[in-house]
């Protein structure tokens, strides 16, 4: 199983400028340090959840059925 690598200042860059432009946002850049800090963070997560070991047969959450 791949283990994501941790997101670096220019990948964040790199991601951060494309998700903009295919959503078609503008952004005051007086956020942009406080977004980037949010991807990492989000890719950090990420990292530690893919290196879970789950068989794909698994719930991943319970469901309620009333």
């Amino acid at each position: 199983m791949p283990v994501l690598k941790p997101m670096s200042d220019a990948m964040a860059e790199q991601y951060m400028q494309i998700v903009f432009e295919t959503m078609d946002l503008t952004v005051d850049a007086a956020w942009l340090s406080e977004i980037r800090n949010y991807f990492m963070i989000s890719a950090r997560l990420a990292g530690i959840l893919e290196t879970y070991p789950l068989d794909m047969t698994e719930d991943l959450a319970p469901v309620f059925r009333p």
